[in-house]
């Protein structure tokens, strides 16, 4: 130990989340070269402890950013494989990446949805999270060689007693034939003879994904109670999401609000076909990227009765030059001097005299990846235009309502505002 840092040799654009091999003598990582930073194209790559004899091991599924994937977790105890997790549809898989160079193998799970690995010192050992839509959190471990689950916690215990609420995969082909997926919650006492309010809930990113997560999880907008005041909910993931491989995740460049708004009105067209949906009682909502599409929803159709628009991005123009993530837009809809045409056609405040749809506005008055800016601006719009609408700003939230008593006053207030326009509740 010199207690000195020296930089090791960086071989692609883009490098991460480091692990030793068991010797010590080589280090596992993420790499890549895409320009296109918030939709990357990441690879996991192997070189030595001092930086040399660099090389990319086979592609994994995904080959994405953040939560797209992989993440490593570290490598097997014989230091021939490397261990990650990634999404595919709508769980998360751990897998096993040999250093030969062949593909990457599944370790099999089960139906368990785990969440949040994490490998023990001794390589030998998973902890993780279980839960299901219907079922709590609580923490579980196995071994790598025999994935047999062990509970090891009961802190939701008393979640259990909640009323079930069930939760289905639904697939359906988009306009242009390809393949799409998403997640619809029944509401409480389900009844197959009956048609019901839908709440379409969009997710952000755009590189988002809707997984099998528990209904209970803190969220602005309260999916399980969604169920239990009545509501069928919808949450689509349309292209340009993670979990359906590079090209799925990709194919939004360039056409924000295009074929994935196309995606999500052809889901619910779907279940509307079924016969299970009252199409004249659609509410939309979304936070983020799903508040830009929920602003923009409302100003190409007016099929919705209600709408909720978190930290949405209304204006793309203005949020080119104001956000903190100055790349963003310009790695999914190219520079701003070059497509000035395609940003002013795809913000929804172009669009604003088209809006009939009450629309609630939230957002944190800190935020800034999505300016509140962009909140004021749909506001005074609809407002100066006699819509209905009503903006509610969280003081010192920045784009995530990282305060209980804010999270509740926007869980409660999307409730409400759903009850009363679509269910006719004060």
């Amino acid at each position: 130990m010199t207690g000195t840092t020296t930089s090791m040799e960086k071989h692609a654009f883009y490098e991460a989340m480091p692990r030793y091999s068991p010797d010590g003598q080589w280090i596992a990582f993420v790499s890549g070269n895409s320009a296109q930073r918030y939709a990357i194209d990441r690879q996991i790559a192997v070189c030595s402890a001092e930086g040399k004899h660099h090389r990319l091991l086979s592609p994994t599924f995904n080959e994405g950013a953040f939560i797209a994937g992989p993440n490593l977790l570290g490598w097997t105890k014989d230091g021939n494989s490397i261990l990650f997790f990634e999404p595919k549809e709508t769980k998360f898989h751990l897998m096993l990446l040999p250093l030969d160079g062949s593909p990457a193998k599944a370790i099999e799970t089960g139906e368990f949805f785990f969440k949040e690995p994490t490998l023990s010192y001794d390589k030998s050992m998973l902890g993780f999270v279980v839960q299901t839509p219907a079922t709590p959190p609580e923490a579980f471990i196995a071994k790598i060689n025999d994935f047999t689950p062990v509970q090891i916690s009961s802190v939701n215990q008393s979640c259990r007693s909640y009323p079930k609420i069930e939760t289905e995969v639904l697939s359906w082909a988009s306009k242009d034939g390809m393949k799409i997926q998403g997640l619809l919650t029944y509401p409480i006492n389900y009844d197959n003879t009956q048609q019901y309010p839908l709440l379409v809930v969009i997710h952000g990113g755009p590189m988002g994904f809707f997984d099998e997560t528990f209904l209970g999880t803190p969220n602005p907008y309260p999916l399980a109670s969604f169920a239990q005041a009545g509501f069928m909910i919808f949450r689509p993931n349309p292209r340009g999401s993670t979990g359906y491989g590079k090209e799925f995740r990709c194919a939004n460049y360039n056409d924000w609000g295009g074929a994935d708004f196309i995606d999500i009105m052809s889901g619910v067209d779907m279940l509307i076909d079924k016969g299970i949906v009252d199409a004249e009682k659609l509410g939309v909502m979304g936070w983020s990227y799903g508040g830009y599409m929920t602003a923009w929803t409302i100003t190409q159709t007016s099929r919705f009765k209600a709408a909720s628009m978190g930290a949405g991005l209304s204006n793309l123009v203005s949020m080119n030059g104001t956000t903190d993530l100055y790349r963003f837009l310009t790695d999914y809809l190219g520079d701003f001097v070059d497509n000035r045409t395609l940003y002013e056609n795809r913000s929804p405040i172009n669009y604003i005299c088209n809006v009939t749809t009450p629309c609630l506005i939230q957002h944190g008055t800190d935020d800034k990846r999505v300016p509140v800016s962009q909140a004021y601006e749909f506001y005074h719009a609809l407002h100066r235009l006699g819509k209905e609408t009503l903006l509610v700003l969280y003081p010192e939230m920045e784009h995530r309502l990282s305060d209980p008593k804010m999270q509740l006053d926007a869980m409660e207030r999307n409730l409400a505002w759903f009850q009363e326009h679509l269910l006719n509740r004060q």
